[in-house]
């Protein structure tokens, strides 16, 4: 599903998530209120836990919408790494301009996201976008074929700037968000590496490798004017660490401006009042 939220309407949203989540954790203590207050013979009857279930609801839906819109917002750059004709690809720069989009909306989206939302909250809505995103990034490398040996090291480079621009988003309170991206960023580039090396390093590489993902990992071997894609073997893997170390500085530097852009526009708030409740 595609959901196309402007930053007001996602303001709304998350601030629909708090009021459900608040409603819903008060309705027990004022059912317990209401008894005290009522006839022994009616206390039986006061009860919200239809109520309360309504709520609970509408907080599942609201969170369901805030995943959905941002990963609308990355759909563009999914699209635009598969759309690279990577059996051509013959040179390496920095990262790829869809890096940069995906770096843009987590600029824009989370910094919102999280002015409104309770850590608890947040937490959740991370956890879930990010096992989503990365999931759909690990299958949109492995749908590239015949990969040269330029374009393995760019998507190497470009995955390992994902999951570093990912990973500075994570909250302290994430810990499962942090740990799906690592999960599936780190098989992503397994499966690369995987590519770039002799057959049997796949063993190696990727020892528990699906039949799908061997399948995947021999479909992006082979590419044309790049090189021999993955023919070389350890050469390939030596210049892919190479470019890796030319392009460290600059990575590591645009990830210090983008943080404190983030943080910057964090500490504005979109509703100015932070996560007043």
């Amino acid at each position: 599903w595609k959901v196309k939220v402007e930053d007001d309407m996602l303001a709304r949203v998350c601030l629909v998530v708090e009021t459900a989540d608040y409603v819903a954790s008060t309705l027990y203590g004022l059912a317990e209120a209401v008894r005290g207050f009522v006839d022994e013979e009616m206390a039986g009857g006061v009860e919200f836990e239809d109520v309360e279930e309504c709520f609970v609801d509408l907080k599942a839906r609201g969170a369901t919408l805030l995943v959905l819109a941002v990963e609308t917002r990355l759909d563009d750059a999914l699209t635009a790494l598969g759309a690279v004709s990577w059996d051509q690809y013959d040179e390496i720069g920095d990262e790829s301009a869809y890096v940069g989009e995906v770096a843009a909306v987590l600029r824009s989206a989370l910094p919102l996201i999280s002015s409104i939302l309770g850590e608890a909250n947040e937490s959740y809505i991370v956890d879930k976008l990010f096992g989503s995103f990365t999931a759909r990034w690990r299958w949109a490398v492995a749908r590239c074929r015949r990969v040269s040996e330029a374009g393995l090291q760019q998507l190497l480079l470009d995955t390992q700037v994902v999951r570093s621009n990912l990973l500075s988003c994570v909250t302290s309170g994430a810990s499962g968000g942090k740990r799906l991206v690592e999960k599936e960023m780190g098989r992503a580039e397994a499966m690369l590496k995987a590519a770039a090396a002799p057959a049997e390093a796949l063993e190696m590489l990727l020892p528990d490798a699906t039949s799908v993902e061997r399948l995947r990992v021999t479909e992006m071997r082979g590419g044309g004017s790049g090189g021999d894609g993955g023919g070389s073997g350890g050469g390939v893997l030596r210049r892919m660490a190479e470019a890796r170390a030319g392009a460290a500085a600059s990575m590591a530097e645009r990830m210090k401006q983008a943080r404190a852009a983030m943080t910057s526009s964090s500490s504005g708030g979109v509703s100015g009042a932070g996560k007043e409740k």
